[in-house]
């Protein structure tokens, strides 16, 4: 329910993170991490709970990645950016991730809403860093 909240509000989220003094890709990092943070607390599988899991530095990565595709095809459409790299992210648990055993050892239809939880936990780590990198870009 929480992410519904953070989508809804999301350009005010962003602004306030843009008040911050800093670079506007730094802004992007630092925004990120307490998604991250919450996210991977909640999702913490059969590895267990950590403060600080051992995933951030590799969302991290991501999230540049995505950034990077964002800013070479100037995509804007926070949504659209959004469906491609969750569905890129589900991808990966599905077939590479933590969460691999999980998907095969599931009935389809759990499944599906296990995949489902996957993209929201994707959206949840990348819609305010990419709303504030498309605002910081548009601003400029």
């Amino acid at each position: 329910f929480t992410y519904y909240f953070i989508h809804k509000y999301r350009i005010e989220i962003a602004r306030f993170f843009m008040k911050l003094p800093f670079p506007n890709i730094v802004i992007v990092a630092l925004s990120s991490i307490p998604f991250m943070l919450i996210e991977e607390n909640v999702n913490c599988l059969q590895r267990g709970c950590e403060i600080v899991p051992i995933t951030i530095p590799f969302l991290l990565i991501y999230l540049f990645i995505v950034i990077f595709f964002v800013s070479k095809f100037k995509m804007v459409n926070v949504t659209k950016i959004l469906l491609i790299f969750c569905a890129i992210g589900v991808s990966w648990e599905m077939f590479l991730g933590d969460a691999t055993a999980l998907f095969l050892a599931l009935p389809p239809l759990w499944m599906v809403i296990i995949a489902i939880w996957t993209g929201i936990s994707y959206a949840y780590i990348l819609v305010i860093p990419l709303t504030i990198h498309i605002l910081g870009r548009i601003k400029k």
